[in-house]
């Protein structure tokens, strides 16, 4: 188990982390308290710009580690949004709704592409290469 956590760089894990799973967190909590339908221009936007964010954080995960970009991107965008749902899920089972299993199956196909997402990210981050200074 020990080889598996030494083959991850924690230093990128963590500046992909924060950049995804903060403005993420941000964007969620924000999109929550405006309370917005979910056909709204506005739940479109925070979609987007969640999106957006975990992108930026596989892409500074890729840029980090280009050698295994594909598996921190992967893992930026998973980690991420465990984060976000841990750190909402209190808010959701006290809400008057309270938690539903039945968007369990949307929350895993979330999951599975914000993790995509960041992979796209890592993979980018990782093939384009920095300009030369002069």
């Amino acid at each position: 188990m020990d080889r598996l956590i030494d083959w991850f760089d924690r230093a990128a894990l963590a500046r992909g982390l924060v950049i995804a799973a903060g403005a993420g967190l941000v964007i969620t909590v924000l999109t929550a308290a405006a309370d917005l339908d979910a056909g709204s221009p506005w739940a479109a936007l925070s979609l987007i710009a969640v999106l957006v964010a975990f992108f930026a954080g596989g892409f500074v995960t890729g840029r980090l580690v280009p050698g295994r970009a594909l598996s921190h991107g992967a893992m930026v965008g998973l980690l991420g949004f465990v984060i976000i749902q841990v750190l909402v899920l209190p808010f959701s089972l006290f809400s008057d709704d309270g938690f539903e299993t039945e968007k369990i199956p949307g929350l895993v196909f979330v999951a599975f592409m914000l993790s995509n997402d960041a992979l796209v990210g890592g993979l980018l981050g990782s093939r384009i290469k920095p300009r030369e200074s002069s």
